[in-house]
């Protein structure tokens, strides 16, 4: 992370501004997130191919595609909180915790879209749930983070 600060910081119109480091993040995390976002949603694109239409298993009424289409939108503003999250809490050893907290949140998200392909009535809607409930804890510590260190300086 370092080297790559170093390296975008040569390239940067404002090189010593304090929110580099979350700039940074931010694209870094957007990148990622539509990458995985492309990934995880054209493999099911292919599906399509064949005749008829794939509904959700845990919600019949509602099209496997409709379902995806949110998680895929979830996970992708996900991954840009994750990252910026990453970047701080990687930063000192004052912010590990964030760290911690990323890696939690991302394998609790990650199992709750076994819901979607699960018995469980409604499945889908608490996967849905859940990932909106993490995007807007994490948008809460993105924020704060940013308020600390627009303080600071």
């Amino acid at each position: 992370m370092r080297r790559a600060e170093n390296g975008l910081n040569m390239v940067s119109k404002n090189p010593k501004g304090p929110l580099n480091r979350h700039s940074f993040a931010f694209v870094s995390g957007l990148g990622f997130g539509w990458m995985s976002g492309f990934v995880s949603y054209i493999t099911l694109l292919t599906e399509a191919l064949g005749p008829g239409i794939l509904t959700c298993i845990s919600c019949p009424l509602v099209s496997l595609y409709f379902i995806s289409a949110i998680t895929t939108v979830l996970f992708t503003l996900l991954h840009i909180t994750w990252m910026m999250l990453t970047f701080e809490g990687l930063a000192g050893s004052k912010s590990a915790y964030l760290f911690v907290w990323v890696v939690v949140t991302h394998f609790g998200a990650s199992y709750g879209t076994l819901l979607n392909s699960s018995n469980i009535s409604y499945g889908c809607v608490y996967s849905i749930l859940l990932a909106l409930i993490l995007l807007i804890i994490n948008t809460i510590l993105v924020i704060r983070n940013l308020h600390k260190i627009s303080a600071q300086h």
